[in-house]
């Protein structure tokens, strides 16, 4: 998770900082709706609705919701609902399809295999690439390191780490 907040504008500082792929959002929150939040952001992330009003699914459809959670959120429903986020994401056309990035790694440029990355960590300055068969650490941040990898296949859960979709197995609750 890159952040969770209670009320709209404390996210929107947030969200005016930090590109994110998906957001989980209620829309009654103190101060502004999470609608109002919605058309105050400059880009558009998947969105999933969670709320306890049934009112508003209708209108979740004008933001193009991927999905309407109603609380008490069922865990079935709400690991359907990462399933179509990841479905989604996979259908769409990939806009820096790349093969390979290059890091440097002990005063050389190294070429790494996108697809071989399992995770990304941030280390402050540095940056660890764990991949199938060797770690690297580079001099990088990691909003650096993340413009330059394949969007459909990599998503940011946290604001030190970066996951590659492709090598998640499973997703455990708690």
């Amino acid at each position: 998770m890159a952040a969770n907040y209670h009320n709209a504008i404390e996210a929107y500082e947030y969200l005016r900082e930090n590109r994110i792929d998906l957001l989980l959002l209620d829309i009654n929150m103190p101060e502004i709706s999470g609608f109002s939040l919605l058309d105050m952001l400059s880009y558009k992330p998947m969105v999933i609705i969670t709320t306890a009003h049934t009112d508003f699914a209708l209108k979740s459809y004008e933001y193009n919701a991927v999905d309407y959670l109603h609380k008490p959120i069922r865990f079935e429903r709400f690991v359907s609902a990462i399933e179509k986020v990841c479905k989604w994401k996979q259908s769409v056309a990939n806009t820096n399809d790349v093969k390979y990035i290059e890091v440097r790694v002990g005063g050389r440029t190294q070429q790494v295999l996108a697809e071989d990355i399992l995770y990304i960590e941030s280390l402050g300055n540095y940056v660890k690439l764990i991949c199938k068969k060797q770690v690297f650490v580079t001099l990088t941040s990691t909003k650096e390191l993340e413009e330059k990898l394949p969007r459909k296949y990599f998503v940011r859960i946290h604001k030190s780490y970066i996951v590659n979709i492709r090598h998640i197995d499973e997703i455990k609750d708690g």
